[in-house]
């Protein structure tokens, strides 16, 4: 799979950016931000004792934390609490429970948005955690990490988001098999695929809405961050009022950006790199470019996969190999 072909610059003109969220177990907070300043200099600060900032000149902010939200909500409160000089019974609940959650819960490394010319350098930070011990998804039936990709969107009108959809969902039963997403993530469900209902909606060569309508379809039927292509930070990036009211979840965070969860965290695996699966978003952003493809995908969708009588998710996802190959 190639990298050509795909849009270079963001809705602003500028050489587009893309973020990774790395989850790891092995590697202690403190050492992976050390790997950081090593690689690329920059500052460490401590925030609280499950997060570490790394200030680093041109790059940006990279956040490595435990993954734990409820510890983190403890951790902000305590800090709280100890300003006030309150009562720090949050603190003493982050006490107890940080021994356990620590024992299973991943540590995360937050990349600052890089330019695509400077993917490798943090496919570099990813083999200097190899080297150190970082362990990922395979490491474990009970790790569902994942590994999060946030590329910028090369625009902001309706229709550019609307055939990035599409074509995501035309090439997820493909891309599912493809990437054998672990059946420990599949479990949880932390990225689930969109409601049937939904892609019946979108996946139609009449579906053209308007923004507003995008929105509110979005809203309907997927108020949740847990998705395999999270659409949230994008639409909370042009209406986070209306985001806000449909969705109540703190972490969604806003940006111009689309939120891919759907690949494994493959750190123990020596032949893969984030590029491999950067490549299998080029993919689907190569059929959103290509109309007539797509159009053509969608007809043959409805007659196989669109079905709720044909039970042919693994025949449509073997149909798109034809479609893949073209590609």
């Amino acid at each position: 799979m190639s990298e050509q072909g795909i849009p270079r610059h963001n809705y602003a003109g500028e050489e587009r950016r893309i973020g990774f969220e790395i989850e790891y177990i092995g590697l202690s907070l403190e050492r992976t931000a050390q790997l950081i300043v090593d690689l690329f200099g920059g500052v460490i600060r401590r925030d609280h004792r499950h997060s570490v900032a790394v200030e680093v000149p041109e790059l940006g902010r990279f956040e490595v934390e435990l993954d734990v939200h409820l510890l983190q909500e403890l951790s902000e409160a305590s800090r709280d609490n100890r300003a006030a000089k309150a009562l720090d019974v949050e603190g003493a609940m982050n006490n107890v429970l940080s021994a356990l959650l620590t024992s299973f819960a991943p540590n995360e490394v937050v990349c600052p948005p890089v330019p695509l010319s400077r993917i490798d350098d943090i496919d570099e930070l990813r083999r200097a955690m190899c080297r150190e011990g970082a362990r990922g998804t395979g490491d474990s039936l009970a790790y569902a990490f994942g590994l999060h990709i946030n590329p910028e969107v090369p625009s902001l009108e309706v229709d550019s988001l609307r055939v990035c959809l599409q074509s995501f969902l035309l090439l997820y039963d493909w891309l599912e098999r493809r990437m054998a997403i672990d059946l420990t993530r599949k479990v949880t469900q932390f990225a689930r695929p969109f409601p049937r209902e939904y892609a019946v909606r979108v996946l139609s060569v009449d579906y053209r809405p308007d923004m507003s309508r995008f929105m509110g379809d979005y809203l309907a039927f997927n108020p949740t961050r847990n998705r395999a292509l999270d659409m949230l930070p994008l639409l909370a990036w042009l209406d986070e009022a209306r985001v806000r009211k449909a969705v109540r979840d703190d972490l969604i965070k806003k940006r111009p950006t689309y939120h891919f969860r759907m690949p494994n965290c493959r750190l123990d695996d020596p032949d893969w790199t984030l590029r491999t699966e950067w490549r299998h978003w080029c993919l689907m952003e190569r059929l959103a470019a290509d109309d007539r493809r797509r159009e053509d995908m969608i007809e043959a969708w409805r007659e196989i996969a669109g079905n709720p009588f044909s039970g042919a998710t693994a025949s449509w996802a073997r149909a798109t190999d034809h479609y893949v190959q073209g590609l």
